[in-house]
């Protein structure tokens, strides 16, 4: 269901903003290249494309409610 996912969504992404705030200088400078195929650098990085691909999805949403004649949610 919505609330299910919903509810997953927030958990998880509480979960990943309680360690970066308490990411220490060096868990933070850890090296993901491998571990993540190229996808990141390292912890901050991946921050910056976990972001980046929230952004995109509710872009996609945004357009798709806009097809619709909906209105915007924001």
């Amino acid at each position: 269901s919505v609330a299910e996912v919903r509810a997953l969504f927030d958990g998880n992404r509480a979960a990943v903003l309680n360690w970066l705030e308490g990411a220490t200088e060096k868990e933070l400078s850890i090296d993901l290249k491998e571990a993540t195929h190229g996808f990141a650098l390292d912890p901050v990085d991946a921050m910056f494309k976990l972001a980046w691909h929230e952004a995109w999805h509710f872009g996609q949403v945004a357009t798709l409610r806009k097809a619709m004649g909906l209105p915007p949610v924001m």
